[in-house]
Formats: structure tokens, C-alpha cells, sequence
């Protein structure tokens, strides 16, 4: 047996006396599943069965999707959908007391009935747990989508209110889902429906490469339009593919991709259906046929029905991954919806979801990644601030270049350095700071060595100063940071660095551990990548030498996992190709085991 516990004031309050009745709860259930509490239970439309308190709007179905959500009402919302989506099952989370995400994922996995699994997620909970439910689903050839909310901080303060789960960063949240899980990550309840459209009839996309059709230019150069700046792709048609087209199509009709094949052949079944198939054979994971029904008691609709008919031959000629799109969801009656299902024909509704959607179907046919790393550092406890001598230390130890340097409180040690350094140096207050640059302590070749001794001695706080030589010239300045996410656990941050880092805001969050393969492909989203190749001319950076020291600063930040909190490399200058990389500042803080 199990139960659902609708009521709220538990641990949702974030006081004592809800911690309290929720562990009571818990306690009283023993081994008995309890939903919640502060949810609205299950809905079950294979079997007909609503353990619900109000209202819902599914339908019998005898296979379809699972939808898990951490919030009732967006559950309820999901049930109300007109978008042809069969849903055979809708899990609410609510505090997740006994019976959270994770479980509800394994649960849906094993059930034939359910062809792909999605939600609105607020929290992960325990992330270890959630991959590994996550890798179950993969493995069961179930694919993945969720609506993660917490990118605001709004949102993020309405998930503690709200579930008792904690969000975690946003740009970690989606590393964790698409690079570690192999989930996708939408935007929008729209996307997420129509996104599990795409998974329920026609499963993963290898490649999120399109072709549509329509018999308008307007249409055409919208889906472009909404194409650019993802990574769907519009591949241009084969020499062969374009020849079929042709064959097919009025000697008017321009061939490209998207395709407007205008009106001349509309209502012809016999024309239509080879210029569709020419178009399905193309070298494209999907092709779309882009139709906007009129509205009942507008006027004749044969040609419509009669476009569907061909489409549908087309497809069954060619077995070609298909879909039909309206510009609106409005444009689609339900009676289309039903007779393209009928074909397995996903009916999708809405250019922007539409384009996501196809995003999200190639994400969640990626393979599932390795478990995050935790940190056990725990809470609580002294957080300790290395200054920048202690931390360059420890990158050393593991084969990360730094300058030579040394570090003093007498002016006579510094002198010497100077004189042995030939003046090309920098130097720099050492203290109990991680920011010197705001303090004034740092002075780059300075003149007079003895004034800028005292200068920098005299930053409040200032221990000791350091003198490095200078380092070579640089084709990029990056910023590697290593932080403990309370949910995903170790995450390595690379981006821009030196002063520009915040202006730039260039910069991606992979969680730990990574690998040369990930961090290459992470390197080439970032203007960092381009500026390392050699942007306009330029000479190009050392890639390899940057890839070696992530790899080392993951070899560090995996060693002292019990005790690192913060580390930040900025900048790590990246010098020219084969000469290596530098990293010239550092800060690292760790908690006393």
C-alpha cells in the first residue's frame, strides 16, 4: 500500500516544528511509500486510477509519457494539455519525504507503458541518487527532458520556500542534467511538451539537423531565423537529394533548405508525394512539413487533408523520422492531432518550442556520463584563506607552471631578487586578501624597488611581500576556478580571465570529474577558444598546455576533495603555442579537516 499526503506545513516552512511532522511522518510510514507531503498524489492512464483531489484532464491511454513535477499546480496544468502528447502517468514530488525524484524515475522506468520520462524540477535532492536513476533510464532506452527552474534568484529562494529542495546554480544545474545525466533541459512548459512530442513518436535525434517544408517564404525564413543561434542546422540538400526534389517540384520552385515549394502542386496527391520524399531523403535527422489548419467554417479544407495523406505516404516510402508543425498551436484541431498520432506522426505546435524541442531530442539521446564527484567537506567548521605564496605552492606540486619568485618581509631579500630578476618583475603585498588588485597590492616593473617595498608592506594586512619575474608575453589571459556546489558537488569553471572576466562573462561550469575530450569541446564554445587559435591573425595559444592544467587542477581539486572550497587560477596565461601556460595569481581556500 502507500499513501499521498496532500496537506502542507512541513519541512516546505523551513521551521523546526515542520522538520518535526515531516520526520513524525516519515517515521510513522515506516516502509510504506508516502507521496509529499504538499502534493496532489498520482495519476495512472493505463490503469484508469487518480489518487488526486482535483481536477485533471488525462485520457485513457495504453502507452505514453511520465511526467514527475515538484509542483502540484504545474502537474495539473500539464494534464490540461491540447497538444496530442499521450501521458500515461503524472507523479507529483511535493517535499519528497519518502519518495522523491529519483525513485519516481526508476519506478516509470520500469513500466512498459511508459515510452520517455520528463518533469518540472526544482531540486535534485541527493545527485548521486538522481544520476544513478538517470543512468537506469538510459540504459532502459527511456530519454529524458525537464524543465529546471532556479536560473533567477527569485526562483531560487521559491524553491527553499516552496519544496524544501535547494536549487543550486543555474549553469551548474545544466551541465549536471545535459553533460552528466545525458537529460535535455528546456525553457519553457511549451518546449517540454513538445520535446516529449518528439521522444514519445519518433525517440532521439543522432543530430539536431532539420529540414521543413511549407508553401510560404515567410515560414521558411522564420524557422531559419529561429534557428540561429542554437545548434539546430538546416544541412543543405545533397546533389542527389536536390535532383529528386527537382524531378518533383514546379521548375519555379527555388531548392534550399528550408523549402518553399509554393502553391503550385497544392491538392495534387500524385506531385506531392514524391517531392516529400524527396525531401526526406535528404541527409537530416528530421523533416517537418509546416501546415496551419483554417479554422472550422473558413473555407474548404481538402487541401489540407489532402497534404497530410501525402506527407504520410511519403513517410511510409522513405521510413523517414517526420513530424508535422504548426506555425500556432491553435492551427492544429484535435481530429488532425489524432489522425497524424494515428500514423505516428508527431503533431507539433509552435515555431520557437518546436526548434528547442528538436535541441532537446538530440540531447537526450546522448550517453550517460560519470557520477559527480561530492565533496566532504560538510559544513560547519574554520575556512582557511591560503594567500597567493601557499596556493601557487600547491598548483605546483601538481605540474602547474608559476613564476620563479621570492617571497619576503625583509627589504634586503627583495633587493637582491630585483637586481637577479634585471627589474622585470612584479610584486606583490602577501596577506590575509584574495583580491589584491583593488588594495593597490600590485605594482607591475615597478622603478624604484625599495619605495614599492614600503608601499606594499603598508596594505593593511600586508605579511610579507612576493617578487616574481615577469612572465612571458601571453595570446590569452583565462580564469579556472574550481567551487563546491551544495547539490552537484566539485564543479571546474574555465573562462576569460585577467580584468575582463566580468565584462566578458564568458565562461562554462563542467561538473567533476572531466575529461581532455569534454574540456576540448567546452574550450571551443567560449570567444577563449577563439582567441587561443589565433583570432584574426594572431598567433595561436597553447592548447595543449591549457588542457594539461585543467587536467591538473581536476588531479588537485580531486585530491583534497575533504577540504577544498574555493580555488581561483586568474589569470592563467596561456602563452604561444608550445611554450606553455603561467598561472600568475591564485587563490585557494580550504576548511581543517
Amino acid at each position: 500500500g502507500g499513501v499521498v499526503c496532500f496537506a502542507s506545513g512541513f519541512a516546505e516552512t523551513g521551521d523546526e516544528e515542520g522538520d518535526s511532522l515531516q520526520q513524525a511522518l516519515i517515521a510513522a510510514a515506516g516502509d510504506m511509500p508516502v507521496f509529499g507531503p504538499n502534493c496532489y498524489g498520482l495519476l495512472n492512464a493505463t490503469a484508469k486510477t487518480a489518487i488526486w483531489p482535483d481536477v485533471q484532464g488525462l485520457e485513457p491511454v495504453t502507452s505514453g509519457v511520465a511526467l514527475i513535477s515538484q509542483s502540484s499546480n504545474i502537474a495539473i496544468n500539464l494534464t490540461m494539455q491540447a497538444r496530442g502528447l499521450p501521458i500515461s502517468y503524472v507523479l507529483t514530488v511535493g517535499n519528497g519525504g519518502k519518495v522523491g525524484l529519483a525513485e519516481m524515475i526508476e519506478a516509470m522506468v520500469d513500466d512498459p507503458a511508459v515510452t520517455a520520462i520528463g518533469g518540472y524540477v526544482e531540486g535534485f535532492g541527493d545527485a548521486a541518487r538522481f544520476h544513478q536513476a538517470c543512468a537506469k533510464a538510459k540504459a532502459a532506452g527511456k530519454p529524458l527532458v525537464f524543465l529546471k527552474v532556479g536560473a533567477s534568484e527569485g526562483a531560487q529562494a521559491m524553491t527553499l520556500s516552496h519544496t524544501a529542495s535547494l536549487a543550486g546554480a543555474d549553469d551548474i544545474a545544466t551541465a549536471f542534467l545535459t553533460r552528466r545525466c545525458g537529460a535535455a533541459r528546456v525553457s519553457s512548459v511549451e518546449s517540454l511538451l513538445e520535446a516529449l512530442k518528439f521522444l514519445h513518436f519518433l525517440g532521439p535525434f543522432p543530430e539536431p539537423t532539420l529540414a521543413t517544408m511549407s508553401s510560404s517564404g515567410g515560414e521558411a525564413s522564420l524557422m531559419a531565423d529561429l534557428a540561429e543561434g542554437t545548434n539546430v542546422r538546416f544541412p543543405p540538400f545533397s546533389e542527389q537529394a536536390t535532383a529528386r526534389i527537382a524531378a518533383a517540384a514546379h521548375p519555379l520552385v527555388h531548392i534550399s533548405n528550408p523549402f518553399d515549394y509554393h502553391t503550385f502542386d497544392w491538392g495534387k496527391f500524385d506531385s506531392l508525394v514524391p517531392m516529400y520524399a524527396g525531401v526526406m531523403g535528404g541527409e537530416h535527422a528530421v523533416s517537418a512539413l509546416i501546415l496551419d489548419w483554417p479554422r472550422l467554417g473558413t473555407g474548404d479544407d481538402s487541401g489540407w487533408t489532402t497534404a497530410i495523406e501525402a506527407w504520410a505516404k511519403a513517410a511510409e516510402q522513405t521510413g523517414a523520422k517526420t513530424a508535422l508543425l504548426s506555425s500556432m498551436p491553435e492551427n492544429m484541431p484535435t481530429h488532425v492531432q489524432q489522425a497524424l498520432a494515428a500514423k505516428g506522426i508527431p503533431p507539433m505546435q509552435g515555431f520557437p518550442a518546436f526548434i528547442e524541442a528538436v535541441q532537446a531530442a538530440h540531447i537526450a539521446g546522448q550517453p550517460i556520463g560519470e557520477a559527480p564527484v561530492a565533496s566532504s567537506t560538510g559544513e560547519g567548521g574554520k575556512v582557511t584563506l591560503l594567500n597567493e605564496v601557499e596556493s601557487k605552492a600547491k598548483l605546483a606540486q601538481f605540474g602547474i607552471s608559476v613564476p620563479a619568485s621570492v617571497v619576503s618581509a625583509d627589504p634586503f631579500d627583495i633587493l637582491k631578487a630585483f637586481t637577479e630578476m634585471r627589474g622585470k618583475v612584479v610584486m606583490k603585498a602577501v596577506g590575509d586578501f584574495a583580491h589584491k588588485s583593488e588594495l593597490g597590492a600590485v605594482l607591475i616593473k615597478p622603478q624604484d624597488p625599495a619605495k614599492a617595498f614600503d608601499q606594499l608592506m603598508a596594505v593593511p594586512g600586508a605579511e610579507a611581500v612576493l617578487i616574481e619575474a615577469f612572465a612571458p608575453e601571453a595570446i590569452a589571459e583565462a580564469l579556472v576556478g574550481v567551487s563546491v556546489d551544495p547539490v552537484v558537488g566539485l564543479c571546474l569553471t574555465l573562462g576569460i580571465g585577467g580584468t575582463m572576466t566580468e565584462l566578458w562573462q564568458d565562461s562554462v561550469t563542467l561538473p567533476l570529474p572531466t575529461s581532455r575530450d569534454e574540456l576540448s569541446q567546452a574550450l571551443d564554445q567560449l570567444k577563449l577558444g577563439r582567441l587561443v587559435a589565433g583570432y584574426r591573425g594572431q598567433p595561436a595559444g597553447d592548447r595543449e598546455g591549457l588542457i594539461e592544467a585543467l587536467l591538473a587542477v581536476q588531479d588537485l581539486a580531486l585530491a583534497h576533495k575533504s577540504t577544498l572550497v574555493e580555488l581561483d587560477v586568474n589569470p592563467l596565461m596561456i602563452h604561444q603555442n608550445g611554450e606553455g601556460v603561467t598561472a600568475v595569481d591564485a587563490v585557494l581556500r580550504v576548511k581543517e579537516a
